[in-house]
């Protein structure tokens, strides 16, 4: 009985929110050179001022993310361009991810980095 009464007042009580975001779309994908440039938006679903990193776990030299890193207040969205530059690629296909992390503002809130990766896609 104390098992269920614990599992009971958890999920009713539930603890303090941390840093979270949400992105779309969910993976992107480029054709290069015709397509060179997509956005992404990200958005603070927490409930308190979060910092977010963005950047490519590949090719961080043929791929320029902007902003990279920048704040957000809850409900906040906020869209990231990612530009290409996969001229000297021979053709096929690239694939990586964009990571992308957020951080509570608050140095006195628990200081959990939380993140997300978002498949990249780029047809040369």
């Amino acid at each position: 009985k104390f098992f269920k009464l614990l599992l009971l007042i958890l999920f009713l009580f539930p603890l303090p929110s941390q840093a979270g975001e949400l992105v779309s779309p969910s993976s992107v994908d480029l054709l290069s050179p015709n397509v060179f440039e997509k956005s992404i938006s990200v958005k603070n679903i927490s409930q308190e001022p979060i910092i977010i990193r963005v950047y490519a776990d590949d090719f961080s030299n043929n791929l320029l993310i902007e902003p990279n890193e920048f704040e957000l207040w809850p409900d906040q969205v906020s869209p990231v361009k990612i530009t290409t530059d996969f001229e000297n690629f021979s053709p096929g296909v690239q694939k990586t991810h964009i990571s992308v992390l957020s951080k509570a503002l608050d140095k006195r809130s628990f200081n959990a980095i939380s993140g997300i990766k978002i498949p990249l896609t780029i047809y040369i």
